[in-house]
């Protein structure tokens, strides 16, 4: 059980110093590139997964702004007229 937990640990080891190489050459690689290049590099998959899931970006950002424009928007409509 010891040895199993060792090469786990290890193993853990090995993955963050890999992930941190690749912060580290990503952040050198950056430092070089304009920032047109950089924005391309980070905006654009951002934007094409808006575009992918534009339904839930509009839910997020509708439940962002609920409480400062559609609520008192909705509070100005006579009690008459709202749907029940």
């Amino acid at each position: 059980d010891d040895e199993e937990e060792e090469e786990e640990e290890e193993e853990e080891v090995d993955e963050q110093s890999d992930h941190n190489q690749s912060r580290q050459s990503d952040n050198e690689a950056d430092e070089g590139d304009t920032l047109a290049a950089r924005c391309d590099k980070y905006m654009l998959p951002w934007i094409s997964c808006i575009q992918e899931h534009r339904n839930v970006y509009s839910l997020i950002s509708n439940e962002f702004y609920q409480k400062d424009y559609v609520d008192p928007l909705e509070d100005t409509i006579p009690d008459e007229r709202r749907y029940p």
